[in-house]
C-alpha cells in the first residue's frame, strides 16, 4: 500500500492492514503525507514494514497503534495520537529507524515495543495536562526503564502543560546510556511544584530543566543522587528546593558544569542534611539567591563556584572545595554558628558574616571592586583565618574583620595598596606572613596581643 497523497477521516476509525492474507510481503509506503483519523488509527504491514520516503505526518483523535517497524526514516516524523487533547489517545510504537531525523510526539500515553534507534531528537509532549513520569514512578505517560533502555536519541525532550507534573525516579546508566542528552520542560505557572526527582540514584548524561513555575519549589530534589557522565546539568528556569537527606549533584571527574538560573532552597525539615555538588574541573554557578536554613551546601570538587547572589543560612555551614576559586559577588551571610570554609576566592563588594561561626580560606583571596566590606563571626569565639595570602587591590576601600573572641590569622602576606585593612575585636590576630602597602593603614584591636611574625 503506498500513500502518495494524504487522507483524512470524518468519522470513525482508520486501519491500514498490508499482507491481508499474512505471506509477510506486505509494505506501507508514505511520501511527504499527512494521514488524519477522526477515531483512532492503526498501521500493520504484518512482518514486514512502514517506510517513509520523506517527512510523515500522523494524526488521531482516539490513538495510534504502529503494529509494524518503521523503516528508516528519510525526513522528520510527527504523531499527534490524541489530536482532540481529551486525554484518551496513547501511541503504541515497534522498532523505528531513525535516520538521524526528528521525531515529535503527542499523546496521552506512550508504549515503546522497540528500539528507537538513531534518532536527532525525540520530543514527547504528554496532552490533556496530564503527567509524565520516568522510572518506576507512575504518571499518565510512563516511560519505564525498560523503554529508556531502547531509546537512541541525541536529545530526548519531555513536556507537560500546566498543571501537568513530570516526576523523576531512579534511572540506571545502562537504562540511559543511548540518550545524550534529557530535557525536561514544564510548561504555563501552576505556583507548585512542576518536575521532582523522588529519590534514588538517576544516571544521566547531559540534563536541562525548564519550569515555568514561579513556586519556590517549582523543581524539588527529593533524597535523589542526580549523577551525568561528564555532561552538564543546567536549571534554564525555575526556583530548586532540595528536600530529604542525601541529595546531591555530580558530573564527576571529568566536568560537566552545574549551574541554577534561578533561586536554590534547602528546605527548612527536621534535623540537619547536606546538599552536595560536584562538578570535577567545571564551574559551578548559583545565579540566584542560596538559602541554606540549618542545612549544609558542600561543593567536594570544582574548578570555579560564582556566587552571583549571595547566600543565606544559620547554622548551616558553607564548604567549597575548588581548583581556582570561589567569586563571591553576592553576601555571604549566617545568622547562626554556620561555618564558611573556602579554597582560594575572589571577593567583590560582598560581605561574608557569621554569628559565631568559623570563617576559613585555605586558598588565596582577593578583594576587588570599590566600598568597605566586612569579614565577621560577630561577638562570638569564631576564628577567621586566611591561610595564603590577601589582596585588597588598589581602591578597593576598608576590609574590616570581626572575630569577637576568637582569633585572626594572617599566614600569607596581606597586600592592602591603598586600602586599609581593620580587625575590629579578636583575641589574637598572628601575622606570619607580613603586611605590604602604600597609604593604606592597618588597625588591629586585640584582647590579648597582635603576634606580628613577618614584616
Amino acid at each position: 500500500i503506498a500513500f502518495d497523497s494524504g487522507l483524512v477521516t470524518d468519522v470513525g476509525d482508520l486501519s491500514v492492514i498490508a499482507d491481508f492474507e499474512d505471506d509477510n510481503t506486505g509494505l506501507i509506503s508514505f511520501a511527504g503525507v499527512t494521514l488524519d483519523s477522526a477515531g483512532s488509527f492503526t498501521l500493520n504491514a504484518r512482518d514486514q514494514l512502514l517506510d517513509p520516503s520523506s517527512t510523515l505526518t500522523l494524526k488521531a483523535d482516539s490513538g495510534i497503534t504502529l503494529s509494524s517497524d518503521i523503516d528508516t526514516l528519510a525526513g522528520s516524523l510527527t504523531i499527534d495520537a490524541d489530536e482532540n487533547s481529551d486525554g484518551v489517545g496513547s501511541l503504541t510504537l515497534q522498532a523505528l529507524a531513525g535516520g538521524n531525523q526528528s521525531v515529535v510526539v503527542e499523546a496521552s500515553d506512550i508504549s515503546l515495543n522497540g528500539a528507537v534507534s538513531n534518532v536527532n531528537s525525540l520530543s514527547i509532549t504528554a496532552t490533556n495536562n496530564r503527567t509524565i513520569g520516568l522510572g518506576a514512578v507512575g504518571g499518565d505517560l510512563n516511560l519505564s526503564g525498560t523503554e529508556l533502555d531502547r531509546i537512541d536519541a541525541t536529545t530526548l525532550s519531555l513536556t507537560v502543560n500546566n498543571p501537568g507534573t513530570i516526576t523523576i525516579g531512579a534511572i540506571t546508566s545502562a537504562e540511559s546510556l543511548t540518550i545524550d542528552a534529557l530535557d525536561l520542560n514544564a510548561v504555563g505557572d501552576s505556583s507548585a511544584t512542576q518536575v521532582t526527582f523522588s529519590g534514588g540514584t538517576v544516571n544521566l548524561n547531559a540534563l536541562d530543566i525548564d519550569s515555568d513555575s514561579t513556586a519556590v519549589d517549582a523543581i524539588v530534589i527529593n533524597a535523589a543522587q542526580l549523577v551525568t557522565s561528564n555532561d552538564n546539568v543546567v536549571v534554564t528556569d525555575g526556583r530548586v528546593q532540595v528536600e530529604g537527606s542525601d541529595s546531591s549533584i555530580s558530573t564527576s571527574a571529568g566536568g560537566g558544569a552545574i549551574s541554577f538560573a534561578e533561586t536554590l532552597v534547602l528546605a527548612d525539615q527536621a534535623g540537619v542534611n547536606t546538599f552536595t555538588l560536584n562538578s570535577g574541573t567545571a564551574n559551578i554557578t548559583l545565579t540566584g539567591q542560596v538559602t541554606l536554613n540549618d542545612n549544609n551546601l558542600s561543593v567536594t570538587g570544582s574548578d570555579v563556584v560564582i556566587v552571583n547572589s549571595g547566600i543565606a543560612g544559620s547554622t548551616g555551614s558553607v564548604d567549597f572545595t575548588t581548583t581556582t576559586r570561589t567569586d563571591v559577588d553576592g553576601d555571604i551571610a549566617l545568622t547562626g554558628a554556620g561555618t564558611v570554609t573556602l579554597d582560594a576566592a575572589t571577593v567583590t563588594s560582598k560581605d561574608i558574616t557569621t554569628v559565631g561561626g568559623a570563617i576559613t580560606f585555605s586558598g588565596a583571596v582577593v578583594y576587588d571592586g570599590a566600598g568597605a566590606v566586612a569579614v565577621g563571626s560577630g561577638a562570638g569565639a569564631g576564628n577567621i583565618g586566611f591561610g595564603n595570602t590577601l589582596t585588597l587591590n588598589a581602591g578597593t576601600g576598608t576590609l574590616t574583620i570581626t572575630a569577637g573572641t576568637g582569633n585572626v590569622t594572617f599566614t600569607g602576606v596581606a597586600t592592602i595598596n591603598d586600602n586599609d585593612l581593620t580587625v575590629a575585636s579578636s583575641a589574637i590576630t598572628t601575622v606570619t606572613g607580613g603586611v605590604a602597602g602604600s597609604t593604606g593603614s592597618v588597625d588591629f584591636t586585640t584582647t590579648t596581643r597582635t603576634d606580628v611574625d613577618g614584616d
